[in-house]
């Protein structure tokens, strides 16, 4: 699914219309539900004063406003460090 292309007897072949659609269409999907999510969490949390007073209060308000920033840097550099190890990977067994 992350390849663009394979090699079948030296050519390259690339993936169909249909293929990369029906992907992009699940892509799609997928981001729709968690906006769909957030929206209804946002909702139900910003109508629930005692909700708020917990959310926004004390340490919990850092943890809040900064928990997104963590999860995104914990994301980048984990992408990092494993597309690191797959190009070391592919250059240990592209070696002759």
């Amino acid at each position: 699914m992350l390849n663009t292309n394979y090699l079948d007897n030296g050519d390259i072949t690339y993936r169909s219309a249909e293929e990369v659609n029906n992907a992009m269409a699940r892509v799609y999907g997928y981001m729709g539900l968690a906006v769909l999510t957030s929206m209804i969490v946002s909702y139900l949390v910003g109508n629930s004063t005692s909700l708020m007073t917990f959310c926004f209060t004390g340490i919990m308000k850092w943890i809040v406003i900064f928990a997104p920033l963590a999860a995104i840097l914990v994301a980048s550099f984990a992408m990092e460090k494993l597309a690191r190890l797959d190009y070391n990977y592919s250059y240990m067994v592209l070696q002759p």
